[in-house]
């Protein structure tokens, strides 16, 4: 009872210097660790940690933990809040049937998931857009998405790929190989950024784009940066793109190449994300089954 006492006169503390917005940055941070810590005791198919068991696990997180976590949580600006306490009170308003969840449906093309009537022909396992969503930062988690690319019905065409998300973000790009495997990568600006800058073909993006496999083994690479420990330059190697190919994560490799007909890619090493190969094959190419784009709504 103490430490809480202690952990909530904190919280005020940096109320009277941060101001309202830090509460939301807590109560986030709660729900994340929260999870965490349910996770932690072997539970890992429970998707959300109860509302007991966030209040029970209030009562013993390391205020400097929270705190932590709740700085982490980047551009949280009021008016994403606000969209999102909009989003909430529709979705609370609403008949359970239109609650967002991810359940996989039996006989169907894809799965269903957040938002309805949405599927995905890559991501096809409910369990898998789970992993993939505790991913995302927290203030988009609470987001629904939307699809504004199929290479199966929109074509194999990079150029189409950056025609139809245009100015849309943040951005979840999905792949599925030939050989099965599920990967891609988050992208938290548009793709129409690639135009902006001096070269042709120019880095752009922030440290929260990841990269991530779901199949055959589920696996998140961050950017390096945020450990500290970053190659020079290898920092700014978030995202590229030109008419040739797309590009996430760069520098002695690519995390996930791309190129202009959707066809073939290759998935290696690189500086921005220490990661392993996101594929099986020993030379880290794929030839490519499947390509989607989605991007999150706050409505």
């Amino acid at each position: 009872c103490l430490d809480l006492c202690r952990t909530q006169i904190r919280v005020v503390d940096c109320f009277f210097i941060e101001g309202r917005k830090v509460f939301y940055r807590v109560a986030l941070s709660l729900m994340k660790l929260s999870h965490r810590n349910v996770e932690a005791q072997g539970r890992r198919h429970v998707t959300r940690a109860s509302l007991d068991e966030v209040k029970a696990y209030s009562k013993i997180v390391p205020f400097p933990t929270l705190l932590q976590c709740a700085f982490k949580i980047r551009n949280l600006s009021w008016r994403l809040i606000r969209q999102c306490q909009e989003t909430s009170r529709t979705v609370l308003s609403s008949s359970p049937a239109h609650v967002p969840k991810a359940a996989s449906t039996a006989g169907s093309e894809g799965a269903a998931i957040a938002g309805g009537d949405v599927r995905s022909n890559v991501v096809k396992d409910s369990k898998q857009w789970t992993a993939m969503w505790q991913w995302l930062p927290a203030r988009y988690q609470i987001m629904r998405p939307r699809r504004v690319f199929t290479s199966d019905d929109d074509g194999y065409s990079l150029s189409t790929l950056y025609d139809r998300c245009g100015k849309e973000e943040p951005l979840l790009l999905l792949v599925r190989s030939t050989a099965h495997e599920v990967f891609g990568a988050f992208i938290p600006v548009s793709l129409h950024s690639r135009l902006q800058g001096a070269k042709s073909f120019s880095y752009f993006g922030s440290g929260e784009t990841f990269i991530f496999s779901l199949l055959p083994d589920a696996k998140c690479c961050r950017w390096t940066g945020l450990g500290g420990d970053v190659e020079k330059g290898s920092a700014d190697y978030f995202v590229a793109g030109d008419t040739t190919c797309m590009v996430v994560g760069g520098g002695d490799g690519y995390g996930i190449w791309l190129d202009a007909s959707l066809d073939n890619g290759t998935s290696t090493r690189c500086t921005t994300f220490n990661n392993r190969s996101l594929v099986s094959a020993d030379d880290g190419n794929f030839r490519v089954a499947t390509v989607e784009v989605f991007t999150l709504d706050s409505e």
